[in-house]
């Protein structure tokens, strides 16, 4: 942890600082590590009493506790001490003070030279020190340095070490198949309540509306646990509202059970999505952070051999891939995506014949799933959708027609398709409610009905202000351009400002031209 943080299991900044960097984070995110009544003090406490503190970290917590007492003990180099006790010490209390002695009785010495090297100003033998010299201030204070960045050194050599130990322990295989039917338990935080939390939440699919749910997920776990041996490669469809997003975070949390922690940081399964809204909406991260594509377009299928294999350690263990909001993504996004994942995870395989086998498979021979709705939005500059069996006019070079190649071929692999077609959002006893479900379920179709356009026609709004006089204040307006969006905005302020509510004006100003001149 951070040397500016004091360490001190009573300390709310310690204990916080503990819980952000080596507990693994809640589905909620860092938002969700403390409950609304709790303190950072009784949370690090009972993980440590429930034994859920990793050991890798008590032994950096007991070794960094033993360097602060013996800086306590010695004073640090840079210290003022207006009484000069740093020079007035005697003989014999600065030889007793060899930090080598602070050192627990657990952890091992290289050897005896190596403990006289670093006992300055005495000589050692079996019965102790025998001989010592009187240090000027100056030699003091470098020997207190010497020593605090001896034992830094020998924290951080131990740290280390611990860390390996508890990776290679909680590594798993990065192959395709599921090595057991049964969870890891052992490794899995909290494992019962969330096992708990699970069951109840697919008990919720046994209800005759959600059957292409269940259907859906039942697929999908069948691969994950090597009941099917196959790579899954499955599109899970509908419309807003029926539950794709339901069904991807509980494969998502029945995957992290099954396979447990793994090497790599991201666990077992990586959810992502083309946007940060799309991404957030499963817990999950934007494809251009997984892959290393950068805020650009432009970017390629390749991917630097550093970059590959950054990435590549954090993927050690990855079993699924799951792309949401499929239809944003096009031909050439998809392929070069793939091919830079594929980059990434073939970097982690030492067998040189197991990685030319999975070379040519998708995403590595990894599982992997689409979803989304093509009656959606589409991709953005007028990019191919990956379902389009053409290809784009402007692919006048052959690596960008290649790029579509092969994204089409990747899509026409799918071996799985699941639609989901009940709508739970819109699900309503009330008898307006169902019409309206009904009329944006044809809408979507593009089969609209008169009685669809007298019902959406009700519901014309003809100023901002009318709007705010007839729905919640925390609605949602989307325009069709930037114009109408400021022209919105600008209406909404200024009844703000009517109202009398207080408010304050930032001003941005932009200094671009200035820092080119």
């Amino acid at each position: 942890m951070s040397p500016h943080i004091p360490l001190n299991e009573d300390d709310e900044r310690s204990c916080y600082a503990n819980l952000l960097l080596h507990i693994p984070w809640p589905p909620e995110g860092e938002q969700g590590i403390l409950g609304k009544y709790e303190s950072a003090i009784s949370k690090f406490k009972s993980l440590a009493q429930c034994d859920n503190v990793p050991q890798y970290l008590r032994h950096i917590m007991r070794r960094i506790a033993a360097s602060e007492a013996f800086m306590a003990d010695r004073g640090r180099p840079n210290d003022d001490d207006d009484d000069n006790s740093n020079s007035d010490r005697s003989n014999d209390n600065f030889a007793d003070q060899d930090p080598w002695k602070n050192i627990p009785s657990d952890v091992d010495v290289d050897s005896d030279s190596e403990r006289s090297e670093h006992s300055h100003g005495s000589s050692v033998d079996d019965d102790g020190p025998t001989t010592n010299t009187m240090p000027s201030n100056s030699e003091y204070v470098f020997n207190v340095t010497t020593h605090y960045q001896t034992y830094k050194n020998f924290i951080r050599t131990q740290s280390d070490i611990r860390l390996n130990e508890y990776y290679k322990a909680n590594q798993l295989s990065t192959s395709g198949e599921a090595t057991s039917s049964v969870p890891r338990k052992q490794n899995v935080e909290n494992y019962d309540e969330r096992v708990k939390t699970l069951n109840e939440e697919l008990q919720l699919l046994n209800h005759p509306d959600a059957i292409d749910q269940k259907r859906a997920y039942q697929k999908a776990i069948a691969h994950l646990t090597g009941e099917n041996p196959d790579q899954l490669r499955m599109f899970l469809s509908g419309e807003g509202g029926t539950g794709k997003s339901k069904v991807l975070k509980l494969i998502i949390e029945f995957t992290r059970l099954h396979f447990g922690r793994t090497e790599g940081h991201h666990g077992a399964v990586i959810p992502m999505g083309p946007t940060g809204p799309s991404a957030h909406n499963i817990n999950g991260f934007t494809y251009h952070t997984i892959a290393a594509l950068g805020s650009g377009s432009s970017a390629g299928p390749n991917i630097g051999q550093k970059t590959a294999e950054q990435k590549g350690q954090g993927m050690k263990g990855v079993q699924l891939f799951i792309i949401d909001e499929i239809s944003l993504v096009s031909k050439q996004d998809l392929a070069i995506l793939e091919q830079r994942i594929k980059a990434c995870i073939l970097t982690t395989i030492e067998d040189p014949i197991e990685r030319d086998q999975r070379k040519n498979q998708p995403f590595a021979g990894l599982h992997f799933i689409f979803a989304g709705d093509f009656y959606q939005l589409p991709p953005v500059f007028n990019k191919i959708p990956i379902y389009s069996p053409h290809f784009s006019e402007q692919a006048k070079d052959s690596r960008t027609k290649k790029l579509q190649q092969d994204g089409s071929e990747l899509w026409n692999s799918l071996n799985a398709y699941c639609e989901l077609k009940v709508n739970f959002r819109t699900k309503s006893d009330d008898i307006e409610t169902k019409q309206l479900a009904e009329a944006l379920s044809r809408l979507r179709l593009g089969q609209v009905l008169d009685d669809d356009l007298d019902l959406l026609n009700t519901r014309i709004l003809f100023s901002h202000r009318e709007a705010l006089s007839k729905v919640s204040k925390d609605a949602l307006f989307l325009c069709p351009t930037k114009e109408m969006v400021r022209a919105k905005n600008k209406d909404a302020l200024q009844h703000f400002i009517i109202s009398g509510a207080e408010h304050f004006r930032c001003v941005a100003v932009h200094k671009q031209n200035e820092t080119l001149k």
